[in-house]
């Protein structure tokens, strides 16, 4: 069976890395352009979105949209690597339940963060994390991220005991470091914290549990039965609308001809991005409208179905 493009979402389990979720896909789709719009660190778990073939073009787009977040900050030790498996660096007495939910509210809105060390973050050219490897101590410039929600679920322990745990939910924009956030929490609360657990579960509209384990996936046959595309995958894209493709225009949008908006069956666009999809619900093009021209510009033509 040839595999067709689209995007499959997976539930990721603890102690796999995003690389190795990514190998039995490639294998039951029988090809390597198989990419994902944002990794989760080994000991973490939850949705990845996998995109195969051409819908890797729209990587861009699902890594922009807002994702939500079930961690665990474990309190009273912070660690290099800001999470369970980096070496204790500093460490101080946790704080209660009530000095934690008073300083939560600190952390909403817009906030300007620091990444940590052990990151994939570019600095002069080299991977943050690469030179905290080679005994760098990276500068790390802050970024403003937004929270759009933090809300506190579960605690566990107080300040007689090390180590207590506080579980909160997280609802953020794109390039959140979730490990931060638990640092930052921790310093405001007067002490010293780390990331011991997280589980991504929402990315734009695609929750956890519309997802599926990679032992469900291990087959040509269960990636189409999971995939997800054409315009099932455009409504759920922020940014982009769907639009009706008349038949007898799929040849000459496969050879990216000029198309204009309000002609030959195109419906007058307004300015932005618009998927053009067939009567098979198959993407045939990605197109740009701009309020100055009537010609469309293209984005992508997807003039193979296969992948």
């Amino acid at each position: 069976m040839s595999t067709k493009p689209g995007l499959i979402l997976i539930d990721k389990p603890v102690g796999l890395t995003s690389f190795q979720l990514l190998s039995p896909v490639k294998r039951a789709a029988g090809t390597k352009k198989v990419g994902h719009a944002g990794t989760l660190d080994k000991f973490a778990s939850g949705l990845m979105l996998v995109l195969i073939g051409q819908a890797t073009r729209f990587v861009q787009f699902l890594t922009a949209e807002d994702k939500e977040y079930v961690a665990d900050i474990r309190f009273g030790e912070e660690t290099e690597t800001l999470d369970p498996e980096g070496a204790v660096t500093e460490r101080a007495a946790p704080p209660d339940r009530e000095t934690v939910e008073q300083i939560l509210p600190r952390f909403t809105g817009a906030i300007s963060q620091r990444p940590p060390a052990f990151s994939a973050v570019h600095i002069d050219g080299k991977r943050a994390y690469k030179r905290a490897l080679d005994g760098e101590v990276p500068e790390m410039p802050e970024r403003e991220v937004t929270i759009h929600s933090l809300e506190l679920l579960e605690w566990d322990g107080d300040r007689s005991e090390a180590g207590s745990r506080a579980r909160i939910r997280v609802s953020c924009s794109k390039g959140t470091y979730i490990r931060s956030l638990a640092r930052d929490i921790a310093l405001a609360a007067g002490s010293r914290g780390h990331l011991s657990a997280l589980r991504r579960t929402r990315v734009g509209e695609f929750t956890v549990d519309m997802a599926q384990s990679p032992d469900e996936l291990g087959t040509s046959e269960a990636l189409e039965r999971s995939r997800i595309w054409g315009r099932q995958l455009i409504e759920r894209i922020d940014g982009i609308s769907a639009v009706d493709l008349p038949p007898g225009l799929v040849g000459w949008v496969d050879q990216g001809q000029p198309l204009d908006s309000g002609s030959e069956g195109i419906p007058e666009l307004e300015p932005g991005l618009h998927a053009l999809i067939d009567a098979y619900g198959n993407i045939r093009a990605l197109v740009e409208a701009d309020a100055g021209r009537k010609t469309l510009k293209y984005r992508g033509v997807f003039n193979r179905l296969d992948i």
